[in-house]
């Protein structure tokens, strides 16, 4: 059957095929036959014709050339000078006539026209050229009689200038006149005949091309028609050859797959498949069966399907079988088979009898699934599921298991010892079923954190629980899982009230530890306020010289007191884990000058460069923690003056690189001190320590600077290291390096101001640094300025003609500097840079015209500089010069308890000018400020009675908003966010500082003139 149909589906192709090629046969003798018939008898006649007048038309322009060229000769009659000359133009023109009459005749009859072709100028080498021209009548050409006649003429007057003879040419007569006339004429004629000819030549060209064009597109419609009729014919065809080809496939199809699909199905089934008579003796198995048994298809066919007994299964159970389908019924159940190599495996089977149409069973088929994998994973899962239940009844964590409906489905045994019961028993009782928010959790209903509000999982969470004997606190955490299907909650948790107890007791000891830092701070900080205050009121006074070295000795020692309670204070609070950033935005070259401007003092008196520099893609203004910061610098800067005799300290800023939104700071400090021993760098940042004992002994200080630094730099996100010996120094055995660097973010670039229109200048000092930074300075702000290392005499007059204005450093000796001042010109204005007082009474020189004092602030030194230029002035022998002698008109209310720290702040307000009441404690200062009106209010915080966070907010509640600042031993930020609170303006720290108290002073000062 299946042959048959095959068989017929090709002899139809075929059929179909020999049709189509007779047809494509037929159509292509069609196009040859046409093409040739158009090709020969219309396109080739009508070429060949072409061809031959394109000859013609080359023979017309070689005649209008020689016709050209013969009238150039007869024209050269009128040039002759000699006979010789006479007698050539003859002969040419004769050889001229003689060509036109020869092109003339070939193309009136036709033939073959020789003539050659120049190939250089001189005429040597030429190259013969053949026209062969065929006359026909679409080719005739009726002018050219007249051009034979004209040329006899013109050939009998070349004879008769010949008879005549050379004179008669030369003399140019009446007659020879005539003679040109009638010449010109001839060859107007010519010419006018030539043009008719090539005239008619070029037509009929025409005619001939449009002409074969017109057939060659005919030919191309006429062979389009014929591809166009024969596609139709191969597609109506084709199309009708598909249809019977594509109805014999569907029937084919639908006879043959009927009869494969079952069979095929069956062969590719993953399950093994039997036919076996009703005797049960096989008749067909599929090619899993052989598979699966290790029989082949011969070997089973005819076997019984108890081939495969193991023997494992009771003999009931396949009497059991047999009965079952023998009487009409499917059975279906589990074996327990082995393969012909005696491996064991289980199957899930369904037997089921096939019957004839009389309900008479004539076979049994047979369908079998391995299970082995399946029944090995439920028997090893169950195994599993009874060793994770004795885990989990053992584990030394509580375990809850919750459903979807949050009723709790198990407890292990650690989790009933966790709430509080007796044994599992007693725990199974009370929380089994029960809904998780009703006995074990506080949560309430609908706010679930996984099934409820959708979290994923949370882990080690504290929360409380609720227990047998009452609430506890549990380190917790919930993980959502599937257990046979369905979602369930697996809680895990442990007991931590025992920690959090002691936690508890741990935050309790740190608040006290706090609060009794907080008290020695104040109760230190008190008396250190009235001795260093006391100190500032001294200075003010005319002392001796001995007298001036005792209170020097008196203030250093409380400067050094105060620094060693800073640095233990700060170092609890690290202990205590309380360091906490403070971001804000500030500027840095500002922060950077304070810092300078605070060791001015200490430079001055041990007579040390204080330097700094910027980078200048450093930017202005970052964001970072500003008070630690300053911290570190300040460690830093004073750990170098403490050891540093001479020399220079210098602070150097520079930017390393950029980190996506983070950007890098470097901080050096460097230094010509003593330096630190190599088996010491390691530990120099350790807690109370230094480089060695008799450092300590003989510079002082607690050796928690570093240590702070360094904790306030991690925290910062940087780190800190330090080098010695310092390698910038020239002394390789002197020296440190500390160098950090912190992250940041927030840059803010400022536009530097453009000093361009500051005149040239030069710049004199001994120190490399200085030099250094004072080029970079001065690069950066485009002011030009020549650096000189020393003061030598043939650098002297150069100043006279290149530089406006001298920089001079007072670091040299005084020869060298009254050599150099004498020799600068009257009109050169001079800056000078000194840590010492410089007066009118021994200046050399007029011309000295700015004084600024050591060490140098850059932005105040453009400042100075840009104002001394524009301004129209003789002489200014000091500027920048902090004045000690303001007055401010101001009336103060301090309050204070200490009755020492009373004396010595209204003695230092009454210096300054102002007027000042004391309040012993907040309750009288409430009292005061209501009945009287002060400038400012200066508020001690811890008093009794009343302290000053309780005054300010009773202050401010009665509408008063006068300045009140603070006055604390406490000085983190916690305390001055509480002072803002409560209301106050500003915060001082104790011990209170002659400086900060001026800024105060001087910003209340102005505010109270503008506001007159």
């Amino acid at each position: 059957m299946k042959h048959k149909h095959f068989n017929t589906i090709y002899f139809k192709i075929i059929k179909d095929l020999t049709l189509l090629f007779i047809i494509f046969i037929f159509s292509m003798i069609s196009l040859f036959l046409s093409g040739y018939f158009f090709e020969k008898k219309k396109i080739g006649d009508i070429n060949a014709i072409i061809d031959n007048t394109y000859q013609k038309q080359e023979l017309i322009s070689l005649m209008l050339v020689e016709i050209q060229g013969l009238e150039l000769g007869y024209n050269d009659f009128q040039k002759v000078r000699f006979q010789k000359e006479f007698d050539q133009i003859y002969l040419r023109n004769k050889l001229s006539i003689q060509r036109i009459a020869n092109i003339s005749k070939t193309v009136q009859f036709g033939g073959k026209y020789e003539y050659y072709i120049k190939v250089n100028e001189s005429e040597q080498d030429q190259v013969l050229k053949t026209i062969n021209y065929k006359n026909s009548e679409e080719c005739k050409c009726y002018s050219l009689a007249h051009i034979n006649a004209l040329l006899i003429q013109l050939d009998s007057l070349n004879n008769t200038l010949q008879n005549y003879g050379f004179n008669y040419a030369k003399n140019k007569g009446p007659k020879f006149e005539i003679f040109t006339k009638q010449a010109e004429s001839y060859f107007n004629r010519l010419t006018e005949l030539g043009n008719t000819v090539s005239y008619n030549v070029y037509t009929t060209l025409s005619e001939k091309r449009t002409q074969s064009i017109n057939n060659i597109n005919l030919f191309l419609k006429f062979k389009n028609i014929i591809l166009f009729i024969v596609v139709l014919l191969v597609i109506l065809y084709g199309y009708k050859s598909y249809k019977n080809i594509k109805q014999l496939l569907a029937d084919y199809e639908s006879n043959y797959q009927q009869a494969n699909i079952l069979k095929q199905a069956i062969e590719e089934s993953p399950v093994s498949f039997v036919l076996t008579d009703p005797d049960g003796n096989i008749e067909y198995v599929n090619t899993y069966f052989t598979e699966q048994t290790g029989y082949t298809r011969e070997e089973a066919i005819g076997q019984n399907p108890r081939v495969l007994k193991t023997g494992i299964l009771p003999q009931s159970f396949y009497k059991s079988l047999w009965s079952t389908i023998k009487s009409g019924k499917t059975w279906n159940g589990e074996f327990c088979n082995k393969t012909k190599s005696g491996l064991i495996y289980w199957e899930q089977a369904v037997i089921a009898p096939l019957k004839d149409n009389n309900g008479e069973i004539i076979k049994f088929v047979a369908v079998k699934v391995n299970i082995t994998e399946k029944k090995n994973l439920r028997n090893s899962l169950k195994e599993t599921s009874q060793s994770l239940e004795r885990i989990i009844n053992h584990l030394p964590v509580g375990i809850i298991i919750l459903n979807n409906k949050k009723q709790v489905l198990s407890i292990n045994n650690e989790a009933s010892k966790i709430l509080q019961y007796n044994n599992i028993e007693e725990a199974n009782k009370h929380i089994i079923n029960n809904v998780c928010h009703n006995c074990i959790t506080k949560t309430e209903k609908g706010k679930c954190p996984i099934f409820d509000l959708g979290m994923k999982e949370y882990s080690l969470q504290e929360r409380s629980m609720k227990a047998k004997n009452g609430e506890i606190s549990v380190l917790k955490s919930a993980i959502p899982l599937k257990i046979n299907d369905e979602d369930v909650l697996l809680e895990a948790f442990m007991d931590i009230s025992a920690q959090k107890a002691s936690r508890q007791k741990e935050k309790e000891a740190n608040e006290a530890k706090s609060n009794f830092l907080a008290n020695m701070s104040h109760e230190l900080r008190t008396p250190l306020n009235g001795i260093i205050g006391s100190v500032e009121i001294l200075k003010n006074i005319e002392l001796t010289e001995e007298q001036k070295q005792i209170f020097s000795i008196i203030q250093t020692s409380g400067e050094n007191l105060l620094s060693i309670i800073n640095d233990i204070l700060d170092f609890s609070k690290i202990e205590a884990n309380k360091i906490e950033l403070e971001l804000i935005e500030f500027n840095l070259l500002e922060l950077i000058e304070q810092i300078i401007k605070q060791f001015s003092y200490k430079a001055k008196e041990k007579n040390i460069e204080l330097l700094y520099s910027i980078g200048s893609d450093v930017p202005d203004v970052i964001v970072s923690d500003k008070a630690k910061l300053n911290q570190v610098l300040v460690n830093l800067v004073g750990n170098a003056f403490k050891f540093t005799k001479q020399g220079e300290i210098f602070i150097n800023v520079t930017l390393d690189r950029i980190l996506e939104n983070d950007y890098i700071i470097n901080f050096k400090v460097e230094d010509s001190g003593i330096g630190i021993p190599k088996d010491r760098l390691e530990s120099i940042f350790e807690a109370f320590s230094q480089a060695d004992s008799s450092t300590t002994r003989k510079y002082g200080g607690t050796g928690l600077g570093t240590t702070i630094s360094r904790k306030f730099v991690e925290k910062m996100g940087g780190e800190i290291k330090v080098i010695s010996p310092n390698p910038n120094c020239e002394n390789q055995n002197i020296g440190s390096v500390f160098k950090f660097f912190i992250k940041a973010e927030g840059f803010k670039h400022k536009q530097l101001e453009d000093f361009r229109n500051l005149p040239d200048m030069a710049y004199f000092t001994n120190n490399r640094i200085s030099a250094e930074i004072m080029h970079n300075e001065l690069k950066k702000h485009q002011i030009n300025c020549k650096i000189y290392r020393g003061i030598k005499k043939e650098n002297i007059p150069a100043l006279s003609s290149t530089h406006q204005c001298v920089l001079l450093d007072l670091n040299f000796s005084k020869e060298d500097i009254y050599q150099l001042i004498d020799n600068i010109p009257i009109q050169t204005k001079v800056v000078l840079f000194s840590y010492l007082k410089v007066t009118s009474e021994n200046l050399p020189k007029q011309n000295i015209k700015l004084v600024m004092y050591k060490p140098l602030i850059y932005s105040d030194l453009y400042k100075n500089l840009n104002w001394l230029f524009e301004q129209n002035i003789e002489q200014k022998k000091e500027v920048n010069i902090l004045q000690d002698n303001i007055l401010f008109h101001l009336k103060i209310l301090v309050v204070e308890d200490n009755v020492f720290n009373q004396k010595v702040g209204q003695k230092l307000l009454n210096q300054l000018g102002c007027t000042v009441e004391i309040a012993e404690n907040g309750e009288i200062a409430v009292d005061l400020v209501s009945k009287n009106s002060y400038d400012i209010v200066l508020m001690d915080v811890q008093m009794p009675v009343m302290n000053g966070l309780e005054a300010t907010e009773l202050i401010r509640s009665n509408g008063n908003n006068v300045p009140i600042i603070a006055m604390t031993a406490n000085a983190t930020v916690k305390d001055r966010e509480i002072c803002i609170t409560s209301g106050m303006n500003n915060f001082l720290t104790k011990p209170i500082r002659k400086d900060e108290l001026l800024k105060i002073l001087e910003r209340y000062q102005l505010k109270k003139q503008s506001s007159k």
